[in-house]
């Protein structure tokens, strides 16, 4: 084996490869589905994820992101949320005392290695689009999972999700 082999050998035994899985299928009774798939790409970092819901449903904002999701006093618990499987996202209003204010926490909910439902903060959605959907119940939207990626060890990446934010059709009056 010549030296070079051996480095890039050594590279990959450490790589996420054997770190990042894919969870296979959940199909549910109720018409829930998810689905996690390994893109194939040079890192091996990426998981596709395939999520349906029952509903008529339609794409509000694609593409979105979590803002935060990266900041040392949710590192644990987003940490968690990535050795997770099963991985769904909901919204939820931050309360500014008695009122709720354009603030949209994005809360994890997954399975740990035992099976168990879990949930993490994991960031927040951004200002801009908090801001339009002021007045709306978030607890109606949906933010449906399209992979994630998770840090590539020996580099300066970061975890990152990107999402669908949903709606279900004619929940809102058209203007």
């Amino acid at each position: 084996m010549s030296l070079w082999s051996a480095i890039v050998n050594a590279v990959k035994n450490k790589s996420v490869q054997g770190q990042v899985k894919a969870a296979g299928v959940l199909r549910d009774e109720e018409g829930w589905y998810y689905e996690e798939s390994q893109n194939f790409s040079r890192s091996q970092s990426t998981v596709r994820i395939d999520q349906q819901r029952p509903g008529d449903w339609e794409i509000l904002e694609s593409s979105c992101g979590i803002v935060g999701l990266n900041k040392s006093e949710r590192q644990k618990e987003v940490a968690r949320f990535f050795a997770g499987s099963y991985r769904w996202l909901r919204l939820e209003r931050e309360l500014n005392g008695f009122k709720a204010n354009n603030v949209i926490r994005i809360i994890g909910t997954y399975r740990d290695k035992s099976g168990k439902e879990l949930s993490a903060h994991l960031g927040f959605l951004k200002l801009e689009l908090a801001e339009e959907l002021e007045g709306v119940d978030v607890r109606k939207l949906w933010a449906r999972i399209r992979f994630i990626r998770f840090p590539t060890p020996g580099r300066d990446s970061k975890y990152m999700i990107r999402f669908d934010l949903m709606e279900q059709e004619g929940l809102r009056p058209t203007s």
